[in-house]
């Protein structure tokens, strides 16, 4: 079982734009990297399907769409909060890959903050990537699959 990077951009563009209403472009056939300080969200999924999705984007977007979550000022937001919001964010992304594969598990999202980071999930490997701009920023959803 697989995603195309279509069905997984789709996926992103209904949870950002659709749900959360958060304008997003996406980027096919690009990869994105954003440069200064990042934050990522990670969900593992399993039963049917084994891997893990991991939401990648700039501090800044990630405090506004907290901002818009907890209907805040960007600058009211507490720390904590945004990383609670770009959790849910992984969480919600995460179901609807859960439900196109079959699988019928999420594990509680993990969220890490840094200046240029990555996020390593030992036994996966990457399966997709949806690269899409937000809010003028770079962003990146990758899906990776477990080897194990």
């Amino acid at each position: 079982m697989t995603v195309s990077e279509q069905e997984l951009t789709d996926v992103v563009t209904a949870v950002l734009t659709d749900m959360l209403g958060v304008p997003i472009m996406p980027l096919i056939g690009a990869d994105s990297n954003g440069t200064g300080p990042q934050i990522t969200g990670c969900i593992h999924v399993s039963g049917g399907w084994e891997g893990s999705v991991l939401v990648e984007m700039t501090q800044r977007v990630a405090r506004e769409l907290a901002a818009g979550m907890f209907d805040e000022a960007a600058a009211d937001v507490a720390d904590a909060d945004v990383m609670d919001a770009l959790g849910e964010v992984a969480n919600m992304i995460g179901g609807n890959v859960k439900a196109l594969l079959g699988a019928t598990s999420l594990s509680l999202p993990s969220v890490t903050s840094g200046d240029r980071f990555v996020v390593h999930v030992p036994g996966s490997r990457l399966e997709t990537t949806s690269a899409f701009e937000c809010l003028g920023d770079p962003a990146r959803v990758l899906l990776l699959t477990s080897q194990a």
